[in-house]
């Protein structure tokens, strides 16, 4: 039996016709054992396969833009997530606090996430009560 290498967008994993058989993911496209190793060297040296226009792409997860958006978007809905107690009618806080925090999360949600972010490029919560 011949060796095939498939690369699937969906599940962002490569398959085998050797160890798969047939049981190939729907949108799995064939790649050459070339670009195979290529990818596997690439994932060593730190890089990430992506999906790109349906094929695998290894990419420096600090460089690309699209990755750190999604990285960014978790970070801040976590924050978000953290700080919703803030608005709940029955929060502790008082109207100032929780205007306070009304601000925090605005400034969350404006925040260019299509880049990389340092530390200080987050807005400071509020003190006390978080």
């Amino acid at each position: 039996m011949a060796k095939h290498r498939y690369f699937s967008p969906s599940s962002c994993g490569f398959y085998s016709t050797v160890v798969h058989g047939q049981n190939l993911p729907a949108d799995a496209v064939k790649i050459t054992e070339t670009e195979y190793l290529r990818l596997l060297q690439d994932q060593q040296e730190g890089k990430t396969i992506v999906a790109r226009d349906g094929l695998p792409c290894a990419v420096d997860p600090d460089d690309d833009l699209e990755m750190l958006g999604q990285r960014n978007r978790v970070q801040r809905d976590r924050l978000l997530r953290d700080a919703d107690w803030t608005q709940l009618p029955d929060s502790p806080l008082s109207p100032s606090q929780r205007a306070e925090w009304a601000a925090y999360r605005q400034q969350l949600r404006d925040i260019d996430l299509d880049r990389k972010l340092l530390e200080s490029d987050w807005p400071t919560p509020p003190a006390g009560a978080a």
